[in-house]
C-alpha cells in the first residue's frame, strides 16, 4: 500500500542531512545526479562531497 503524505513529498536531502550530521562523522550522504547544474559528472560530485565532509 503505498504512503500518503498529504500533499507533500518527504525530502530526501533534508532525510539525508540529518543522517549525515547525526552520524557523528561515519556517514555521507549525496544526492548525485548523472550531470548536475554546475556541470560536473557523477565522479567529480561524489569527490567534491568527500572532500567537504574531511
Amino acid at each position: 500500500m503505498p504512503r500518503r503524505y498529504l500533499g507533500r513529498k518527504p525530502c530526501p536531502f533534508k532525510l539525508g542531512e540529518l543522517w549525515a550530521t547525526k552520524s557523528d562523522g561515519k556517514g555521507l550522504f549525496l544526492l548525485a545526479e548523472k550531470k548536475n547544474a554546475q556541470g560536473e559528472s557523477l565522479a567529480d560530485q561524489i569527490t567534491h562531497a568527500i572532500a567537504r565532509a574531511t
